[in-house]
């Protein structure tokens, strides 16, 4: 398979769980008072897992976008980062804090479950355009 149709492959598969976690986060905001009532932490659980997909995949839309008029070294490039990133952020937002106090398991003044999705993924957006920028750069010298 081509470098392009992987790029647009991966646009539609984020397009797609974007759209779906967007329908999710509609229908658990319009059901959290219900959903709240089966547990604190069912709701909270629930509400970082649409966050986490929803602000990862808003992020590859982005990139998929950007990369799809570059070219292939530029997109293995950041695919190779994508690899160590991806799950290296998962980790750090499983083990902060859920409810806040601190980072890794409530050890520590950092960020909050919430604080850390956005963060992992701010700096996932801006690692990754530099890679794409200083890639690019170098190609064209």
């Amino acid at each position: 398979m081509g470098y392009k149709t992987k790029i647009k492959c991966l646009f539609v598969g984020s397009l797609t769980t974007f759209v779906i976690t967007l329908v999710a986060g509609i229908i658990f905001t319009k059901k959290y008072t219900e959903i709240r009532a089966l547990g604190y932490n069912l709701a909270h659980s629930i509400d970082n897992s649409i966050q986490t997909l929803g602000f990862f995949t808003l992020a590859l839309i982005v990139l998929s976008l950007i990369l799809f008029f570059l070219r292939e070294q530029v997109f293995h490039s950041w695919v190779k980062f994508t690899k160590w990133y991806l799950p290296i952020a998962l980790l750090l937002i499983l083990i902060s804090s859920d409810t806040g106090g601190g980072l890794f398991i409530g050890f520590g003044g950092g960020y909050d479950r919430e604080g850390m999705i956005w963060f992992t993924t701010g700096l996932f957006l801006v690692i990754s355009l530099l890679i794409i920028i200083i890639k690019s750069w170098r190609l064209r010298k």
